[in-house]
């Protein structure tokens, strides 16, 4: 373990728990469950957080941690450059993330053994759009993908070349401000005004300033990951149970077969939130937040069935 590790203030029950590593300059974090043993080689869960964000704010948002304790997997959640990942549609300055991530698997490998057929990776936002980059530049480490509140980048679907089907689940809110569905038209509102968008003249969304920003709809992302897997075009449909009537929210889950596995959870009122995560940020800035499904959890039982 390394020294930086070793000087961890994070521990519980004398055993280290989180530690962060820089690689390439950059920090990464890590929590080791604890049934983590020296040499027991465990899955990992890559986690990556939006615009504006970093890891910690994430790892906060997702509580995935409590997911990887009960489930004995790593998580790690990297800092992207100035909040923001290089996804095909957003640019950081100087940043080859790909790279980056990339490094780091080979950095933690010095560290601690993991299984490095068992890599996943998974985002919320801008860090949804970049774990389909990865998916498609890294398809030869990452075993399958998570995509939350987000489509895909034009650019990274036109020239992707995964050679196999990857598994993919993604959580799409209706009412998205973000992520537009074909033939919408939605106000960006307090949300556009907090991004920016509305200096530049940006107050509603639709599929042709999405598009005409290099963004797929929602439907387009999922339809480019059914054929890229393998799939049927037509997905079964079931509705899942409205655990909380509250919420404002209803959600769907779509499955499509015959390839390597896609699966959507559609969640009609749902707005740019991870589905039964922490809520940091005013619902009406982002939308409602679905308590009927948890995120977390579904990840981690989608993941644990593939391996690369």
């Amino acid at each position: 373990m390394s020294a930086s590790a070793r000087n961890s203030a994070g521990k519980a029950s004398g055993q280290l728990l989180d530690y962060y590593e820089t690689v390439d300059s950059r920090r990464y974090l890590v929590h080791l469950p604890q049934t983590y043993k020296q040499g027991k080689e465990l899955p990992v869960l890559l986690v990556f957080h939006g615009l504006g964000m970093n890891g910690s704010s994430v790892r906060a948002l997702s509580a995935m941690d409590l997911t990887a304790e009960r489930n004995s997997f790593i998580t790690v959640y990297p800092d992207a450059l100035g909040h923001r990942w290089n996804d095909g549609v957003q640019q950081a300055a100087g940043s080859d993330d790909v790279a980056f991530i990339s490094n780091m698997l080979d950095d933690m490998a010095g560290k601690f053994k993991y299984d490095k057929r068992r890599i996943y990776a998974c985002g919320i936002s801008n860090g949804g759009f970049f774990v389909q980059r990865l998916a498609c530049e890294l398809s030869q480490r990452i075993a399958a993908i998570g995509v939350i509140a987000a489509s895909a980048a034009d650019a990274v679907c036109a020239r992707c070349n995964t050679r196999r089907g990857i598994p993919a689940v993604f959580f799409l809110g209706t009412d998205d401000p973000l992520i537009p569905r074909e033939g919408e038209n939605k106000e960006l509102g307090k949300l556009g005004d907090a991004l920016g968008l509305s200096e530049l003249g940006i107050k509603n969304l639709n599929t042709t300033v999405a598009k005409a920003g290099g963004v797929m709809s929602a439907d387009e992302a999922v339809e480019f990951w059914a054929r890229n897997n393998g799939c049927s075009a037509h997905p079964r449909i079931e509705a899942v149970p409205d655990r909380d009537p509250r919420d404002g929210c209803r959600v769907k889950r779509e499955t499509y077969s015959g390839g390597s596995e896609l699966i959507v959870y559609t969640i009609e009122g749902g707005g740019h939130s991870w589905p039964g995560g922490m809520g940091f940020v005013a619902q009406d800035l982002i939308g409602k937040t679905c308590n009927d499904i948890n995120a977390s959890e579904i990840l981690w039982q989608f993941f644990q069935s593939h391996y690369r």
